[in-house]
C-alpha cells in the first residue's frame, strides 16, 4: 500500500503503471535492523503515508517527517527505485542508510522497533479488505480532483508540481475511470456549473480524467453515507482495544480508509 502513481486497490492504494498494469519493480523489503535518525517521506493527502504515520506515533517512535513536493521524482527514487511514498528511511548501527517503502510494511517495522506486535487480521476479518475495495472506488474519484484543486496540502504549493500530478493521474487513471462510468450516462456537478460537462463536450473541448471524476460527484457523493453506515455497524460489535481485541493492521487501514472518506 504505497501513493506513487497509482490506483486505489486493497487498502486504499497499489502501484500502477501508466499503462494500468503494475509500477516497476522496486527494491524487495528487507528485514527489519535497528536503525536511528528515522526519517517517514510522506504526501499530506496521501492515506497510506497517514497509516504509516499513525502506526510510528502509535509505537512512540522518534522520528521526522518531511513531506515532499509532488513533482519530486529523484529523492524517492533515489531511495527505493520508484516513485511511491511513504518511505521510511534510518541509518543503521554500520553507518549505511536503510529505506524501506509500503506502508503496512513499515506498519510492522515500527511495531518491531517498539518490542511490540501488530497482529495480524483474522478469517473473521475479510469484510475488512472487502469494505475497503469498495470504498477506494467511491473514494478515489471524488479525492483525487480534490485534492489538487484546493492546494491546501504542501506537496501541491508549486504550480509545477499540480501540473505533474494532473498529468500522471490523467495518464494513470483513464482507463479505469472510463470502465467505471460506461453503465451510466455523464453527470455534471453542481458546483462545477450547470451543464459545464456537456457544454465543454459540445465545444469539442478535452474532458479530463479528472474533470469527469469531478463531474460526476452527486452519484458519488449519495454512495458515501451507506459505507460509513456499514463501517459504523461493523466497528459496534468489536470488542477491546481494536476491532479484534487488540491493536491489528486491520485498525490501521480503516483509519486511513475512512480519513480518504471523509477528505
Amino acid at each position: 500500500m504505497t501513493h506513487g502513481d497509482v490506483r486505489c486497490s486493497r487498502g486504499v492504494m497499489a502501484p500502477r503503471s501508466a499503462a494500468g498494469g503494475r509500477a516497476a519493480a522496486v527494491s524487495p523489503p528487507q528485514p527489519p535492523v535497528p536503525v536511528s535518525d528515522l526519517v517517514l517521506y510522506v504526501y499530506e493527502h496521501c492515506p497510506s503515508c497517514g497509516l504509516a504515520e499513525s502506526a510510528l506515533t502509535l509505537m512512540k517512535c522518534q522520528f521526522e517527517k518531511r513531506v515532499l513536493p509532488y513533482d519530486d521524482v529523484e529523492t524517492p527514487t533515489g531511495l527505493v527505485g520508484a516513485k511511491m511514498l511513504p518511505i521510511l528511511a534510518g541509518t543503521t548501527a554500520a553507518g549505511a542508510t536503510r529505506a524501506m517503502p509500503e506502508s503496512v510494511d513499515i506498519c510492522h517495522h515500527a511495531a518491531t522497533l517498539a518490542g511490540q506486535q501488530l497482529s495480524r487480521p483474522s478469517a473473521a476479518g475479510a469484510w475488512v479488505g472487502e469494505w475497503v475495495d469498495r470504498l477506494a472506488e467511491v473514494s478515489a474519484p471524488l479525492c483525487l480532483p480534490r485534492w489538487v484543486r484546493q492546494r491546501r496540502f504542501p506537496e501541491f504549493a508549486t504550480d509545477s508540481a499540480c501540473a505533474y500530478y494532473n498529468s500522471r493521474k490523467q495518464d494513470g487513471w483513464s482507463d479505469w475511470w472510463q470502465d467505471q462510468i460506461k453503465p451510466t450516462p455523464p453527470l455534471v456537478s453542481g458546483d462545477g456549473g450547470a451543464g459545464a460537462g456537456n457544454a465543454a463536450a459540445a465545444a469539442g473541448d478535452v474532458i479530463t480524467t479528472l474533470s469527469s471524476m469531478h463531474a460526476h460527484t452527486p452519484a458519488l457523493a449519495t454512495k458515501l453515507g451507506p459505507l460509513l453506515e456499514e463501517l459504523e455497524q461493523q466497528l459496534l460489535l468489536a470488542r477491546g482495544q481494536g476491532i479484534w481485541g487488540e491493536v491489528s493492521v486491520d485498525d490501521l487501514i480503516l483509519l486511513s480508509g475512512e480519513w480518504c472518506a471523509r477528505c
